[in-house]
Order: C-alpha cells, then structure tokens, then sequence
C-alpha cells in the first residue's frame, strides 16, 4: 500500500519532520477548539516539559517562582525512568 502522502518542496523538514513556520504555527494553535487545550498544549510547547513532570507541576504550583517567572523543578520531581536504571546500574558495577 503506498502512501498518499505528499511533502511539501518549500516546507523546511529535519529527520524527516515537518518544522512549522511561525504563521503555521499561529494557525495551528488557533485550530485548537477548546481554549482549556489550547492553554494546556502552550504550556507544554513553550516550557519544554515532558507531560509527567507538567502532571507534578499542576499538583505542586509552589514549583512555579511568580517573580521571576520560572518553573523550578526539584531533584525528585526530575526523575525518570532511564535516570533511575542508570543509577541502579551503576551501584551494581561497584558491588
């Protein structure tokens, strides 16, 4: 089964992935009905947080410094998966 796909000869891709303008970007956002998942999807985009860590962020808003409109992120809120295999690993080289 082929692929109707088309790529665009003027659009700008790396590795294979379409890189959106910022007009397209705009018109993107915009197509976003509910204005809850627009809010939700900006915050994701712009703070470059994986979902897991913007869960932890909603549950702690202490994580977010008004002042200097930051998201500080403690050590244990950082954690992932690979990190904790890593350092299991790690521990077991030594034993």
């Amino acid at each position: 089964m082929k692929s109707e796909l088309t790529l665009d000869p003027k659009a700008v891709y790396v590795e294979g992935s379409r890189i959106l303008g910022p007009f397209e970007m705009d018109k993107f956002i915009s197509a976003i009905p509910k204005l809850t998942h627009r809010t939700i999807f900006k915050f994701f985009l712009w703070s470059g947080v994986r979902y897991i860590e913007g869960q932890r962020i909603h549950d702690h808003p202490e994580y977010y410094i008004q002042e200097r409109q930051t998201i500080h992120l403690p050590k244990e809120a950082q954690k992932r998966l690979s990190r904790k295999l890593r350092s299991g690993i790690s521990r077991l080289k030594g034993f």
